[in-house]
């Protein structure tokens, strides 16, 4: 398969480019490679986002309607993806969004929604949030798309504003952690950055606060040299291995990782399915615990829920239980070769070093099931 790069560099993806080109590439373009479900902690961030940047444009916002907002606008975000046929699709259906997402999930996201609004929307109580500077009134504000053709990076950071002292800052809220036990998550650093250099680049002004509001912490830091060196370094070398409008080969552009077990993209990436399928250790060690591949030796259920059973290569038996019928999108018979990614086990720890129970559904605690679980007939 082919694949070339079309699109301007995503700053929410450029964490991925000296990992894996073939990762880079396949999160942004429109690929046929196969990928896993969005997952919940990111379906409920975009309704975060989304949340706030409603509530952006009002004077002021009340605490029970952003929960009823949440829990709506989640809803709505699950049933109008083309993936309906997922466990989280699933379990919306059998067991309704009470189970889909915890209470405490909610409320923890409408908290970090309130503390974003309590800061921003107060500046302003007329409804006017933030006044357009003379000198660039096109890129301030909530969304605002930011492209640089020199650059050929381009996104739409969460907030950029004038602070009381005249700086220009960007903003991206991260409804997660942005720290790490080595100090800033470095990823999210250079995401705000590089909406940083754009910015620079387009207004001329140098004064560039970036700012991170994670659910952990509140990040302030100017774009320094150091910075822009970075992103401009980087753009360049994207640039030349990755030159727009030219096509690459996707199986010379994987490489094998530790990110290789978070990947959206392994189930269509040859050299990740060759790991999974091979009996070596040097491989297996990028293979994500809760994936499994192996012949179909048994199939049983009552038509709704199947419990398959795999023999893998090294002829260890895997059992994955309680798998909607809904979720196959091609026939499994016994003597097919499957691949199976982000399965969910009650086992505490492996038995030689591997997992062997497996399920996609918990029936008896459904926010508990495999939401992001995918299956891959290989033959």
């Amino acid at each position: 398969m082919l694949i070339a790069r079309t699109k301007p560099i995503s700053p929410s993806k450029a964490y991925s480019f000296y990992s894996c080109k073939l990762r880079f590439l396949a999160e942004t373009e429109q690929t046929t490679l196969p990928k896993t479900p969005v997952g919940m902690a990111a379906l409920l961030g975009t309704v975060t986002h989304m949340v706030i940047d409603r509530y952006l444009a009002k004077a002021h916002h009340n605490f029970e309607e952003v929960v009823h907002d949440l829990r709506v606008m989640l809803k709505n975000i699950i049933l109008s993806t083309s993936s309906t046929a997922s466990a989280v699709a699933y379990v919306l259906d059998k067991f309704g969004d009470g189970d889909v997402v915890t209470y405490g999930q909610i409320g923890q996201a409408a908290r970090y929604v309130d503390r974003v609004l309590r800061e921003f929307v107060k500046k302003q109580p007329t409804g006017q949030r933030f006044s357009h500077h003379n000198t660039c009134p096109d890129f301030i504000g909530s969304e605002k798309k930011l492209d640089s053709a020199s650059l050929q990076i381009a996104g739409k950071p969460d907030l950029t504003y004038f602070s009381e002292d005249n700086t220009l800052v960007v903003v991206d809220f991260k409804t997660g952690r942005i720290t790490t036990e080595d100090g800033i998550n470095l990823n999210y650093l250079f995401q705000v950055a590089c909406y940083g250099a754009i910015l620079q680049e387009l207004t001329g002004i140098s004064n560039i606060q970036l700012r991170l509001i994670g659910s952990d912490a509140d990040y302030n830091a100017p774009l320094s040299a150091d910075l822009l060196h970075q992103v401009k370094y980087f753009s360049e070398t994207v640039k030349r291995e990755l030159p727009l409008h030219i096509a690459f080969d996707a199986n010379q552009l994987a490489t094998l990782g530790e990110s290789c077990q978070s990947c959206s993209v392994r189930p269509g990436c040859s050299a990740y399915l060759k790991a999974m399928t091979s009996s070596g250790m040097e491989e297996k060690q990028f293979v994500s615990p809760f994936d499994a591949a192996g012949q179909v030796v048994e199939i049983s259920g009552d038509g709704e829920l199947l419990t398959i059973q795999l023999e893998d290569v090294t002829g260890l038996l895997k059992q994955i239980r309680n798998i909607p019928s809904s979720l196959l999108k091609q026939s499994i018979k016994v003597g097919h070769f499957v691949a199976m990614f982000n399965l969910n086990t009650q086992e505490s720890s492996a038995r030689s070093k591997a997992f062997v129970n497996y399920f996609i559904i918990d029936t008896e605690k459904p926010q508990n099931s495999a939401f992001q679980s995918y299956i891959h007939v290989l033959q």
